[in-house]
């Protein structure tokens, strides 16, 4: 009897710890805001990815260790992201929103060879020329047959050309 009652406790407090674990990553993540902050963050696989700072795209041989951006045309919008730690660098493509809203079709994780998969969305909370802001999530496959699972991703950019004010 005693034995059970030990187990108990031990399986609650390692699920009690579990939790606290999972919270504290997405803590870590930067907050969900629309204000053109330059802040991006998803939990890839369970492991925190977040940058922040405008990560300047006119140099092609850009040495900066960190930042994101996004860029757009008459189709698409892309997020790009350069993660320093652990060292990522993440393009979310997705079709040009008319305002805010969900998208859940026409998402593409690019750069390396990969789809996405049915569960993948973007909720557009803020967008216009200069700012846009949302959370996404996805499942992406790879060529080889492995998955990763994208949750709790936020994101909030302002316009490369908007950030010189």
């Amino acid at each position: 009897m005693k034995t059970r009652k030990i187990l108990l406790i031990l399986i609650a407090g390692l699920a009690f710890f579990s939790s606290c674990k999972e919270k504290s990553d997405i803590d870590a993540l930067p907050p969900a805001t629309q204000v053109g902050a330059n802040t991006f963050g998803c939990l890839k696989n369970g492991q925190v990815y977040k940058c922040s700072g405008l990560l300047d795209t006119s140099d092609i041989f850009n040495l900066q260790p960190e930042g994101c951006c996004f860029y757009y045309d008459r189709e698409n919008v892309v997020l790009l992201a350069r993660i320093n730690n652990p060292l990522a660098n993440l393009s979310i493509r997705f079709p040009k929103p008319r305002g805010i809203g969900t998208i859940t079709e026409g998402i593409r994780y690019s750069g390396q060879d990969a789809d996405t998969d049915y569960d993948s969305k973007i909720v557009i909370t803020r967008f216009d020329n200069n700012i846009i802001s949302g959370t996404f999530q996805m499942k992406i496959t790879w060529d080889d047959g492995s998955t990763s699972t994208i949750t709790d991703g936020r994101f909030d950019m302002r316009h490369e050309k908007d950030n010189n004010k």
